[in-house]
């Protein structure tokens, strides 16, 4: 059996960066990860709380009414849903809903409480 010194550092480096993200989360709160793919770091966590949102959120913007909200919220958990599944290709159909999804989330941001 030869040794390979690639195969050594490769294991090395599996071990290490999950360890080091780790400590990178516990200190400042993230780690290198989300600086590459900031769009999916976020979309990854606003996904699932946009859906909760819209299943039971119990206020609204004043000048919106709940069901109106409701669908604002739905339209924002459906773009980053997609841009949490990071495919390559989407569809026109996908894109559409991305952008209205995301151009609600822009405008709708300071409204994002319960």
């Amino acid at each position: 059996m030869i040794f390979s010194w690639h195969l050594l550092c490769r294991q090395l480096r599996d071990v290490f960066y999950p360890i080091k993200w780790a400590w990178q989360r516990v200190y400042r709160g993230y780690d290198d990860t989300a600086w590459w793919d900031l769009h999916l770091y976020l979309a990854k966590i606003a996904a699932p709380i946009l859906k909760e949102m819209a299943d039971r959120t119990p206020s609204y913007p004043p000048d919106l009414s709940s069901d109106e909200w409701t669908a604002h919220l739905s339209k924002m958990h459906i773009a980053m849903d997609l841009i949490a599944n990071d495919s390559c290709e989407y569809s026109d159909e996908q894109h559409r809903a991305m952008d209205e999804g995301c151009e609600l989330m822009g405008k709708w941001y300071r409204h994002l409480w319960t």
